[in-house]
């Protein structure tokens, strides 16, 4: 529930939450890197449509493997002619663009000094 309370403290965030959420929550049906099949594919799928259903502009997550393979079927339903896309973003790099506008465009200048 962490993560949930980041985004209600976020300025400029209207959180929504989805059907299955929490523990109920879906995965993008990939485990590790590996195996992305039919069936993943359509519970990819299904967890994008249940963020469009409950309004969302945005779907964010805390884990790379799903936001890689959401982005992924989202190419492939472009190239089907879905042209349907919703915007997918890390919590961490959400929390840095609303908590330091333009941050996410910088480039962090590297720290001097210290005993490296």
């Amino acid at each position: 529930e962490d993560p949930r309370r980041l985004l209600d403290a976020l300025p400029r965030i209207d959180a929504v939450e989805m059907e299955h959420h929490g523990e109920e929550a879906l995965c993008c049906g990939s485990p590790g890197f590996i195996h992305c099949d039919g069936w993943s594919r359509r519970l990819q799928r299904r967890r994008l449509d249940e963020a469009r259903s409950a309004g969302a502009q945005t779907l964010v997550s805390t884990c790379p493997k799903c936001l890689i393979h959401f982005a992924c079927a989202q190419e492939e339903d472009r190239g089907r002619g879905d042209e349907r896309t919703m915007a997918l973003k890390d919590l961490t790099v959400l929390t840095a663009e609303r908590l330091l506008p333009g941050a996410a465009r910088q480039q962090v200048p590297p720290q001097h000094g210290g005993d490296r």
